[in-house]
């Protein structure tokens, strides 16, 4: 699969909707000195955030607070694709159960030091179609969020920005490391050999779940499946720094083999205006 080096995103249409350009850029602020902290630069997964954030300083001139959460994003979905499985035999099930999806929706939240600051919604398309939309996470602010489409396959991608209906096209690089593969997890979930902790998840949609939970290099992966199904239905991705200090959370709602529409991959982005990159 394929390396997520060209994730950015333009904003413009926030400032004309968010109710204070301050709490945005301070929001984004505090994660990206978060994301730069020397704790965690020490992991050799989230070091990955520090390289994304280095290729879009130096290959679109955007300004910092928007960096900031272009590598939010971007620490979203290399956060979410480290988690991994286990051999215990009722997870075994759910490993099964992924490797024969054909589609993922996901619609979460990512917290930084406890203060949310990005929604997120993904949708999957196997084998390769990934379209991420997200928003900054603030009250009463329902405005269009700006779209990332990626074909891992091909190595291509598109930012779509629907405020003023600009799209941006972009490559990302062929690279065999699984850490800088969007998808990841995915596969992670299929190989991992280590512990695994469950217990019971309680209900979640009235259905009685068991929670599995793993931890690599400091990333704690939790997922909530359904005991009579073995679909996965939630997931909660933490990291923590100094102290244990928990600095990343990402609370997401999943949802497999749903008719996706193709228009949510339409890379043609009609009625836009294609640009390039700086």
């Amino acid at each position: 699969m394929k390396s997520t080096d060209s994730l950015e995103q333009h904003v413009q249409q926030f400032k004309a909707q968010q109710p204070s350009d301050v709490m945005t850029q301070a929001a984004m602020a505090r994660l990206q000195a978060r994301l730069s902290a020397e704790p965690m630069a020490e992991s050799p997964h989230l070091g990955l955030w520090q390289q994304i954030n280095q290729w879009i300083k130096r290959s679109v001139r955007i300004p910092t607070w928007q960096v900031g959460g272009s590598l939010a994003t971007v620490g979203l979905i290399a956060l979410l694709y480290l988690g991994g499985g286990a051999s215990h035999p009722a997870f075994a099930e759910v490993v099964e159960k992924l490797k024969q999806i054909s589609t993922l929706q996901y619609t979460g939240t990512m917290y930084s030091n406890g203060q949310a600051t990005m929604k997120l919604r993904v949708y999957y398309q196997a084998p390769s179609l990934v379209r991420t939309e997200f928003s900054p996470a603030m009250d009463n602010l329902d405005g269009p969020a700006t779209i990332n489409l990626m074909d891992t396959a091909s190595g291509k991608g598109l930012i779509l920005m629907p405020g003023p209906m600009m799209a941006l096209p972009f490559d990302f690089g062929h690279q065999d490391s699984p850490e800088d593969d969007p998808l990841y997890w995915l596969e992670a979930l299929k190989q991992y050999q280590g512990e695994v902790v469950t217990r019971d998840g309680g209900l979640i949609d009235g259905q009685a779940t068991t929670l599995y939970r793993i931890e690599q290099s400091g990333v704690r992966t939790s997922i909530w499946a359904a005991n009579d199904s073995q679909w996965p239905l939630k997931v909660i991705v933490t990291a923590s720094g100094e102290k244990d200090q928990e600095v990343f959370k990402l609370e997401a709602d999943l949802t497999f083999n749903q008719p996706l529409s193709p228009e949510l991959f339409d890379f043609s982005a009609p009625g836009y205006h294609v640009g390039q990159p700086d």
